[in-house]
């Protein structure tokens, strides 16, 4: 992709785009705004980022390992890798080395850790982390990005994840909306384990209209199975008027509120293709997205960084969170 093709896709001139490009300013605000949104689709590279990537002569490799087999919210983190690899990055030789281990399941980590390459130059990792795990990784002594779930390494260079304080107080603002008079609050969360969990959790109790009585949470443990099982068991023994789920295991939970024969509003966090149905078909009220993909491609973007623009200081992103409704407009 040229300036010229850009500035033909914009319907305006080279030297526009030349300006957008080198942030010279003296452009018409929406013209900028559907230059950079070309820019960004078509992957564009400036002739800098071209002779940086023109820099590798062969791949460079990059390990993840992400905890997708139980947890499909991981695989559009995953998506969002592949992407930017496929458009922004695509000349860049960063190669992906994907190992999908189980969320919570400490002995896959491990092993996944053990098979990688000894070509690996950085390592990409979501995954349920403990202290034994975190110096694992620290023997491997190379640049870790930790993605969702944060660690504790020696040689951690970014974080990407979302504010899950925010994403829980979100959730509340919108049971303070869905409420009737003294209406109890059925709180599904993956794990205690899971630092973000506990911190939707603790922005939900901060946020919720004191009338709304929330019952015990209970774990999940992101499994769809359990999930299944102890929504089924929350419905028929307390009767909620609310249920808002903070972890996996959302898909077992949807499928045992189809099943009751009460009424319920329903608050989920993300956009698993169950509950994507769900907004469609009303049987979910609104969802927090914590947009996967895009933390997918910020990872990218700090490895390109830090590998081959040699930019070497710790990236903190945290994507912003935002309320999904039956309407809203989804990439994928």
């Amino acid at each position: 992709m040229t300036i010229n093709e850009i500035a033909k896709l914009a319907n305006t001139s080279r030297g526009t785009v030349d300006r957008v490009i080198n942030k010279r300013g003296d452009v018409n605000q929406e013209v900028e705004k559907r230059v950079i949104q070309i820019i960004n689709e078509t992957g564009y590279l400036s002739s800098k980022d071209k002779k940086l990537f023109s820099l590798s002569n062969s791949k460079i490799e990059i390990g993840v390992i992400i905890a997708s087999l139980n947890n499909i919210f991981f695989d559009q983190i995953l998506m969002g890798m592949k992407k930017a690899l496929a458009n922004q990055y695509r000349y860049s030789g960063l190669d992906l080395q994907i190992h999908k281990v189980r969320l919570f399941n400490d002995q896959e980590v491990i092993d996944a850790i053990n098979s990688l390459s000894k070509k690996t130059r950085l390592l990409i990792v979501s995954a349920s982390g403990n202290e034994t795990i975190e110096r694992k990784i620290d023997s491997l002594n190379i640049p870790v990005i930790t993605v969702s779930i944060d660690m504790d390494c020696h040689n951690k260079i970014g974080f990407v994840g979302c504010d899950f304080y925010n994403s829980g107080a979100l959730a509340a603002d919108v049971a303070n909306l869905l409420q009737n008079t003294n209406s109890k609050a059925a709180v599904m969360i993956g794990s205690y384990s899971h630092q973000g969990h506990r911190q939707r959790l603790e922005g939900f109790k901060a946020k919720v209209d004191p009338n709304i009585t929330i019952l015990d949470p209970i774990q999940t443990f992101d499994d769809d199975e359990i999930g299944y099982q102890r929504t089924q068991a929350v419905l028929a023994k307390e009767h909620p008027d609310i249920i808002v789920f903070f972890g996996a295991g959302m898909a077992g939970g949807l499928k045992a509120i189809k099943e009751y024969q009460g009424k319920v509003r329903v608050v989920t966090v993300d956009e698993i293709p169950e509950v994507v149905e769900g907004l469609h078909s009303g049987l979910v009220s609104a969802s927090v997205s914590q947009f996967p993909l895009t933390q997918g491609k910020k990872c990218i973007e700090i490895a390109y960084d830090y590998l081959v623009k040699g930019q070497k200081q710790l990236r903190v992103i945290k994507v912003a969170n935002a309320v999904l409704l039956k309407d809203s407009v989804l990439p994928y």
